[in-house]
């Protein structure tokens, strides 16, 4: 039986974590007439446009971000994984985002970073009980006039929102969805307010328990907060830096991408005046590079090629600027691990040789004419790696179409300099060192 609606008296609780209903709330009517008063006035049919929110959470600079992660290996150890991902239809992943293992009593002890298909994994845990949850700085959005809308019908009982979708319709923190979160919504749809309160996403946090060598499956969601009906698709990959499309680098365009928290060139570093392969580059003052078969196009297709000496600007510093612009650097061994983590978990910066089962994949351009066997690679990272090819200690050109080698700014205890490869067969990246001597490709990365 059908029973009449006290407006005064209408609880829309919002689920705490632990499962239990708050169950105490009074509506002031003059909220709903505003409300009303407002939909009428801006007209509430009509409306589809998303106002995404580009700005970095506050609440991120007041959470301790720690290591990345523990190096997984195949020994029969203990691990947690899973996947984040939007609570919307698609399940888009959320990539570049941060996962926090936390202990029982909320201590954060471990955190690592989604790769570009939303995977993350922890490993080398200890025996326990654990909750995970996550949050990201990706811009929000999906904030529209249908969610306060929803907001709206929800409160009065005339629609049903579970899990996640409550919690992003409570937009002041009240701990109940009524008429202020639907006019909040509304008003950051037509622009009168520039934000809501609080942290701008919504995130699960689940329990876990972890035993000797058990391996555990946690996928997570996430939701912006006012996105009641879920409608919001993230981006995935492939975006300029923010603020920086591109740059004119010595009479050459290059092209940024955004890769985790790090802003790269897209193209290799092409500058420099091209010599001989019989000659070596020197310390003249002025910067030298190698074309593939002595070949000016090939520079221009695949960038220079040049010794580790000539690419530092003959400094030693880890991380120097090298011959990259100002406000650039030579990517250090550890800025390479960051990169190469960010795309794939399960790359162990701490090994040897190939590593990761989809970086390599990620990392070169899908293009049959660069590569001898493209048919797997996707170059989701947007780093659009070329079959560059190399010049080895022989003063002999090798292997275009089938490998890009490329160095960083760091050095071994034996002072060879660290390089990354990636082979027209091979789905993860390779790690190592080498002399320097060789002419390998250059990217810069920003300061």
């Amino acid at each position: 039986m059908k029973t009449a609606i006290d407006s005064n008296q209408i609880r829309r609780p919002v689920s705490d974590v632990s499962g239990g209903v708050k169950n105490h709330f009074n509506l002031v009517p003059t909220q709903a007439l505003l409300m009303l008063l407002l939909f009428s006035s801006i007209g509430i049919q009509g409306f589809s446009i998303n106002i995404p929110i580009v700005e970095t959470d506050p609440v991120l600079s007041c959470i301790p971000v720690i290591t990345g992660g523990s190096p997984c290996s195949d020994t029969n150890t203990s691990s947690i994984s899973g996947k984040l991902q939007y609570d919307n239809e698609e399940h888009t992943p959320l990539i570049n985002s941060t996962v926090y293992l936390k202990t029982g009593s909320g201590v954060i002890t471990d955190s690592t970073i989604t790769d570009l298909y939303g995977n993350y994994k922890f490993c080398n845990v200890q025996n326990g009980v654990y909750t995970v949850t996550a949050i990201t700085n990706i811009p929000t959005g999906g904030i529209n006039n249908a969610d306060a809308l929803i907001s709206l019908r929800f409160f009065i009982g005339f629609t049903m929102l579970e899990g996640l979708r409550i919690q992003a319709a409570d937009i002041n923190n009240s701990g109940y969805v009524n008429s202020s979160d639907a006019l909040l919504i509304q008003k950051k749809f037509v622009g009168m307010i520039e934000d809501f309160p609080g942290n701008r996403w919504i995130a699960e946090e689940k329990s876990v328990s972890i035993s000797d060598s058990s391996a555990q499956i946690v996928n997570l969601k996430i939701i912006c907060k006012g996105d009641d009906n879920g409608d919001y698709v993230p981006p995935v990959v492939n975006q300029a830096c923010p603020g920086i499309q591109s740059l004119d680098y010595q009479g050459k365009i290059y092209t940024t991408i955004q890769i985790g928290n790090q802003c790269w060139l897209k193209e290799n570093l092409n500058v420099g005046v091209m010599i001989v392969n019989d000659s070596s580059q020197k310390n003249n003052g002025v910067v030298e590079k190698y074309c593939y078969d002595d070949d000016s196009v090939n520079c221009a297709l695949y960038g220079g090629l040049y010794q580790w000496d000539e690419m530092m600007a003959y400094s030693d510093n880890s991380g120097g600027q090298g011959i990259c612009p100002s406000e650039w650097h030579i990517p250090t061994d550890e800025e390479w691990c960051t990169m190469s983590k960010s795309i794939d978990y399960r790359v162990n910066c701490e090994s040897l040789g190939w590593e990761g089962a989809t970086a390599g994949l990620t990392l070169k351009v899908a293009d049959s004419s660069q590569w001898h066997s493209a048919t797997s690679s996707t170059n989701q990272s947007g780093f659009s790696a070329l079959g560059s090819g190399y010049r080895n200690i022989h003063k002999v050109f090798r292997n275009t179409g089938y490998y890009a080698l490329f160095w960083t700014s760091s050095r071994n205890a034996e002072l060879n300099p660290w390089y990354r490869s990636l082979y027209t067969f091979g789905d993860g990246i390779y790690r190592y060192n080498t002399f320097k001597d060789h002419g390998f490709s250059v990217r810069c990365v920003k300061n």
